[in-house]
């Protein structure tokens, strides 16, 4: 150690210590966990529904698991989603489809959207996202891209999310400037 003039007040070499290495993404490990929410979901509703009940929780196969940017694109051109990237993308947001005596809870009225109200309980005890009114059957592991990427930066750099932003790079919302810095 040097004092403020430069001179050696300490020869103790003081060990430095690495950083934490941040955690790689998982997304088998969240599509397990996906599947463990549904789950949980359906025990919640049993407790909220009469016994006899019929209640389905199931994670939307078609749409509602990873898409590639293509299928993002197309549904974004289409106006079926809000977005040209999104969490679907990287295998850290799951739709859900919940019935209730087979009946679609489609999340439109106060009554369909309820059930969805215990997919979110049960997506936030896992620390995940929920949608709430405007997306009630979106489950992600963060809110927002820029901040799945900050979560785990080498998505950032896969070819295909290089390739969307220099085809999106003039004309990007403001919002996705965070994610754009990568």
């Amino acid at each position: 150690k040097y004092d403020k003039d430069g001179k050696l007040i300490s020869s103790q070499i003081v060990e430095e210590k690495p950083l934490p290495k941040k955690p790689k993404h998982d997304s088998k490990q969240f599509y397990k966990n996906a599947e463990t929410i549904a789950k949980n979901t359906e025990s919640i509703l049993r407790l909220r529904y009469p016994k006899g009940t019929k209640i389905e929780v199931k994670i939307d196969e078609k749409h509602g698991k990873e898409r590639s940017l293509k299928h993002q694109r197309d549904l974004y051109s289409s106006g079926k989603s809000k977005s040209s990237i999104g969490l679907h993308n990287f295998g850290s947001a799951v739709d859900y489809n919940i019935f209730i005596n087979g009946k679609y809870m489609d999340g439109s009225t106060y009554e369909t959207q309820l059930p969805y109200r215990a997919l979110g309980s049960a997506a936030k005890d896992f620390g995940y996202f929920w949608g709430w009114d405007w997306d009630s059957r979106h489950v992600a592991e963060t809110r927002f891209v820029h901040e799945l990427f900050n979560k785990y930066p080498e998505l950032a750099h896969r070819p295909d999310v290089k390739d969307w932003y220099f085809k999106n790079e003039k004309e990007t919302l403001a919002s996705y400037k965070p994610i754009m810095s990568y």
